[in-house]
């Protein structure tokens, strides 16, 4: 995953793994309500359906969550919010 363009607040390396932790202003809020959240930043390839896929929510759940009009049209290096 690239995280090229993203503003970690926290990043440390542990077993080869990097971890990293970003902080979301309210706008990004604005439509989630309870539950917790994770950003997910659009890769080369990816679709709604394939991000939707893996993380077990529907593309009209992403698209809501992230105020998306058209589901063909992401973008990569975009940030999108995840709520589980």
């Amino acid at each position: 995953m690239s995280f090229a363009g993203a503003n970690p607040v926290l990043a440390h390396q542990k077993k080869g793994m990097v971890i990293m932790t970003f902080e979301l202003k309210d706008k990004d809020l604005e439509n989630i309500t309870g539950g917790s959240i994770l950003p997910y930043l659009v890769e080369a390839g990816d679709t709604l359906a394939m991000i939707a896929k893996k993380f077990n929510c529907t593309v009209e759940e992403l698209q809501r969550w992230n105020k998306i009009e058209n589901v063909d049209k992401i973008n990569v290096g975009q940030k999108l919010i995840i709520k589980f």
